[in-house]
């Protein structure tokens, strides 16, 4: 099996280092960043960090019953 190609540009950018798509996505939760074009420093918060989300629960099915067809009789 190949491994897939690429980084995580969005981890990779705030560790200052190549992170491949392979390995799984490290926390930056909490980390400082600086942005490149504007020199704004920036907190990374929880709900930011791919490492910390939680995958979204499944929505549940219909608990009612199953419409039946009309009987003739």
């Amino acid at each position: 099996m190949i491994a897939p190609a690429g980084r995580w540009l969005g981890a990779s950018v705030v560790l200052g280092r190549p992170v491949p798509v392979a390995a799984p996505y490290p926390h930056i939760c909490r980390m400082t960043v600086t942005g490149l074009m504007t020199g704004v420093v920036y907190v990374v918060e929880r709900r930011q960090c791919a490492a910390c989300a939680r995958p979204l629960p499944l929505p549940t099915p219909p608990t009612s019953d199953p419409i039946h067809p009309i009987e003739e009789t």
